[in-house]
């Protein structure tokens, strides 16, 4: 599983993604479908890059897809109505459909990291 750094994001970076149905579907992926736990946001995105072309394949016969979307830097669990993303802050990585959520959404997320930086400076 790689994050954000790994991957060379910094800021918002278009991005080729694997978009699954649900739940369910990532049961194909065996050891792999790990790559969505702990998925913030109404999708299951990941990069396709972690998938090899048989594995895409079998992607496809559950319903998922190889979209074009975008990769961004995400701190903390974001709190935001946005639609189309999902993110994974403990690999610091987050991914969208659209450019504009994935600003929307990586806003969000380092507004709640400044929000439990500050909480956790208080007191000293």
């Amino acid at each position: 599983m790689s994050t954000a750094i790994e991957y060379g994001i910094y800021g918002i970076t278009e991005f080729p993604l694997l978009w699954m149905p649900d739940r369910k579907s990532i049961a194909v992926f065996g050891k792999k479908a790990t790559l969505f736990d702990n998925a913030d946001g109404d999708l299951l995105l990941a990069a396709s890059i972690e998938f090899n072309d048989v594995e895409l394949a079998f992607a496809s016969e559950f319903g998922g897809r190889y979209v074009r979307g975008y990769a961004f830097d995400y701190p903390c669990t974001a709190e935001t109505k946005a639609k189309g993303w999902c993110g994974y802050a403990t690999r610091g990585v987050g991914f969208a459909l659209s450019r504009e959520t994935a600003e929307a959404v990586r806003e969000a997320s380092y507004a709640a990291f400044k929000k439990d930086i500050e909480s956790r400076y208080a007191d000293e």
